[in-house]
């Protein structure tokens, strides 16, 4: 053990000890050390073996989220809802455990092109080329009364942006729902 004695302002005299005690700071500040170089060589060593995200069997990232942004031309008033639509683009959801190629061929099915998806909940925008409003809800119950790995099928809802004009709407903000004009 190390001791020293304090003499005013700031000198130290007189100290002793034995440089062979466990209690020894040099003793102390090895293993700790050794300690930290092991830590860090552990954590090279995991992070070395471990898969990261862009090593795959290809040579760029798998995207599992991309959706398509609407042209605004291609927006219309649901007058059944309220609600802005794409006239032409259905949101599709499968169950879980949908392989891709079930899923691949029902969109092919209904002449879609997949425009986004979420694949980790197996949900695709798809567009069906010269469809309006009135086909995407069609198309949606006849998918989901065809298929059972179809679990959803509605037409792409959009919020904010522009303002789309009704045959009967002449203010200058649209209500969310036509019962909201009433309150």
């Amino acid at each position: 053990m190390v001791r020293g004695e304090d003499h005013p302002p700031t000198h130290l005299s007189d100290w002793s000890g034995d440089l062979k005690s466990y209690f020894n700071m040099k003793k102390i500040i090895l293993i700790s050390s050794g300690v930290v170089s092991v830590l860090i060589v552990v954590l090279i060593i995991y992070f070395y073996t471990s898969p990261s995200f862009e090593e795959s069997d290809s040579s760029t990232p798998v995207e599992t989220k991309k959706f398509a942004l609407p042209k605004p031309e291609d927006i219309v008033l649901d007058e059944d809802s309220g609600l802005k639509a794409v006239k032409d683009v259905i949101m599709i959801g499968f169950s879980s455990g949908t392989d891709q190629a079930t899923m691949d061929n029902i969109i092919k099915s209904i002449n879609g092109e997949v425009i986004g998806y979420d694949k980790s909940v197996n949900l695709y925008q798809v567009k069906i080329p010269g469809a309006n409003l009135k086909d995407i809800k069609s198309l949606g119950t006849s998918l989901i009364s065809k298929y059972r790995k179809v679990e959803m099928a509605t037409p792409q809802t959009v919020s904010g942006g522009r303002k789309i004009e009704s045959k009967t709407d002449t203010e200058d903000s649209m209500p969310a729902h036509p019962k909201a004009q009433n309150d």
